[in-house]
């Protein structure tokens, strides 16, 4: 098994769901005018910088001056994913051609929720991917950790918007990444082999 090493970071993504009016969670991240896009070296750091800075914390923490916040009993801010995915092949000039999608793929699916009643935008942070490519078995493993904002945005307006926040529960992360390998499987089709999480 062949594994590249690269420093590892983590990018943070987000906005000001406070200064953004948006009927519903249409379109990306980056068509928001106050969208935020940080590197920082560490998971510690990129919790920190969701919670902490003075635009992110309104998307990744939304309070009940800007939104109706419907509240969930789980009090964490966040949620942090292993993510494990499995392309059928090891062979490392497909897997070069497949990169670019497999980011775009899973930061969108990380910006928006798409769950059942946990619809709209979240604030994420996603860390460099690694890639171990086992020639035995003609697979190449993905392995990445996502942070996601239990937060999540459906609209906003002049007045109020509208929220969920708190933690999703086992069965809802289990759909949100059902969705995830959905969305894989779309982009690069029989090469999605697997995709696992582990909270």
């Amino acid at each position: 098994m062949s594994t590249k090493r690269q420093k590892r970071t983590f990018v943070v993504r987000g906005f000001n769901a406070d200064n953004e009016y948006f009927p519903q969670p249409t379109g990306m991240i980056e068509d928001k005018t106050s969208f935020k896009e940080v590197t920082v070296d560490t998971q510690a750091q990129a919790v920190s910088l969701m919670l902490l800075d003075a635009d992110l914390k309104t998307l990744a923490a939304p309070d009940d001056e800007h939104f109706n916040c419907a509240a969930t009993d789980a009090q964490a801010a966040v949620t942090v994913l292993d993510l494990k995915i499995e392309l059928g092949t090891a062979d490392k000039e497909e897997v070069r051609e497949m990169k670019t999608d497999l980011r775009e793929v899973l930061k969108r699916w990380a910006e928006k929720s798409r769950v059942k009643n946990r619809r709209g935008f979240r604030a994420n942070a996603i860390r460099t991917p690694v890639f171990e490519y086992d020639y035995y078995r003609d697979v190449t493993t993905m392995r990445t950790q996502v942070i996601l904002g239990n937060a999540i945005v459906y609209n906003n307006g002049p007045r109020h918007g509208t929220a969920v926040v708190g933690a999703p529960t086992p069965t809802m992360i289990d759909n949100d990444v059902k969705l995830l390998s959905t969305e894989l499987t779309k982009r690069l089709g029989h090469f999605v082999y697997n995709v696992e999480a582990r909270a």
